[in-house]
């Protein structure tokens, strides 16, 4: 549960940065939740000793996690 509650946390206070950098109109709603959903499909694949390590190296923006991903 210690593990859950962690990830919200990151990826909540992340996903806020994300967003800021982002012109404020309809799209950084998109990005913001496009970001997260990015991170979830990547801390999925963890293993629960090596969430926290990787929620420490996560990508900062949406391109960045588009250039881990591929």
């Amino acid at each position: 549960m210690a593990d859950k509650q962690l990830v919200i946390e990151v990826l909540t206070h992340k996903a806020e940065v994300v967003s800021a950098s982002v012109i404020h109109d309809k799209t950084h709603i998109y990005y913001r939740f496009r970001w997260a959903n990015c991170q979830l499909g990547y801390l999925c694949w963890c293993f629960p000793g090596r969430i926290q390590h990787a929620l420490e190296e996560l990508p900062v923006t949406l391109d960045e996690t588009y250039e881990h991903v591929l």
